[in-house]
């Protein structure tokens, strides 16, 4: 979103606070990101010959569904926010590979293949279906399809009987001016600050927001996901993701310094730069929340 737009949704957050003085809301938060696959040389230590490895693509669905203390506003803490369990949820979305016009299905979201899946619930508020997990095999994830994801409470769930939702349209991604060539890794030292800068195309005179996202890998197994060492976005955290709908200019950079933390121990990493685009959440719901769609550029990071 714009500086206009930022501003014009923490007014909006000022009347909603005045007009709620107290009581609980429901925050809904979303984010659907893609790693896209790279095909690496590994020398295998048995025939010592190098042999080549594909990691990835690697897509995540995260939906966050919490109740948020709106008594002080200028204070979104996280012992403002309560998790709400037992809520069902799922992803619907006409996916249009192989469809016999992919163009006109992806910008009609019609021809396509009609596809549901059902998102398990993981704890704590949280929603997640990872693309290595065997009930994803359908699954894709696909630049400027929308996706829909609907989040059903119900008595179980000990909320009155309510649906919300968010929408995702993943936009292009970022590129990495440093990983421009993916057949020459990075090499860096354990313990060293990389810095990544982003050369992609500016969306009506500035970059989409942007965040890094660094995971180690396993050579021997590439269809693991990557297991995360730093992000300069903590998708983790409903409270960051509200924080972000109501402001991203933080976010809007040339360039990403990747903290020492990220690179532990020798060995290899995925270095992930998504582009983010904001689609709409429920009216319904809080105003901070948010359904964030993250296009990734990808490259090999080894650590000596």
């Amino acid at each position: 979103m714009h500086t206009s737009r930022s501003l014009a949704r923490l007014a909006a957050l000022s009347l909603f606070g005045l007009a709620a003085a107290c009581g609980d809301q429901t925050l809904v938060a979303g984010l659907f990101v893609n790693t896209p696959a790279i095909t690496i040389s590994i020398v295998d230590p048995v025939t010592q010959q190098p042999t080549p490895m594909t990691f990835g693509p690697y897509s995540a669905v995260l939906g966050y569904l919490t109740t948020i203390d709106t008594s002080d506003i200028t204070d979104l803490s996280s012992a403002s926010i309560t998790p709400i369990t037992g809520a069902q949820v799922t992803l619907s979305f006409e996916s249009c590979i192989g469809a016999a016009d992919p163009a006109t299905c992806t910008a009609t979201g019609q021809n396509g293949t009609d596809r549901f899946l059902t998102i398990p619930e993981s704890g704590g508020g949280l929603y997640e279906l990872i693309s290595t997990d065997p009930a994803a095999s359908m699954l894709t994830y696909e630049v400027g399809v929308t996706y829909t994801m609907i989040m059903q409470t119900g008595a179980d769930a000990g909320n009155d009987n309510a649906a919300y939702g968010a929408r995702f349209q993943p936009g292009p991604p970022a590129h990495m001016v440093e990983f421009a060539d993916k057949t020459q890794p990075v090499t860096v030292t354990a313990g060293e600050t990389l810095t990544v800068h982003r050369d992609d195309a500016k969306v009506n005179g500035e970059y989409l927001p942007a965040a890094i996202i660094v995971g180690q890998i396993d050579p021997m197994n590439p269809g693991m996901q990557p297991m995360q060492t730093w992000t300069s976005f903590d998708y983790s955290d409903p409270q960051t993701l509200a924080l972000f709908a109501l402001g991203d200019s933080d976010y809007r950079v040339d360039h990403i310094d990747i903290d020492p933390s990220a690179f532990p121990a020798s060995g290899y990493y995925v270095v992930t730069m998504i582009s983010i685009t904001e689609g709409p959440a429920s009216a319904n719901a809080f105003i901070g929340s948010v359904a964030l769609a993250g296009s990734g550029d990808a490259g090999l990071v080894i650590v000596q």
